[in-house]
């Protein structure tokens, strides 16, 4: 769990880790560049959280919304 300055206060991080066959995750990339998403986490945290009816602009921003696709990545 990391710790963060937010605004006002620390904010807890917490991880969810999702376990995905090569397919699967092959999918959801393909998914994710269609979208025009800059990671596959980004993408997964984007959707869960509008699953879920969760605001993206009330949460913090993320450390995954930096990060950028590779070829090699398994980082879901």
């Amino acid at each position: 769990m990391a710790l963060r300055q937010g605004k006002r206060h620390l904010v807890r991080e917490h991880q969810i880790v999702i376990s995905l066959k090569a397919e699967q995750f092959q999918e959801v990339q393909k998914l994710a560049r269609a979208a025009g998403s800059q990671s596959v986490g980004a993408f997964v945290r984007e959707h869960l959280l509008s699953f879920l009816g969760i605001e993206q602009a009330d949460l913090p921003e993320s450390k995954a919304s930096g990060e950028k696709f590779s070829a090699g990545s398994q980082n879901p």
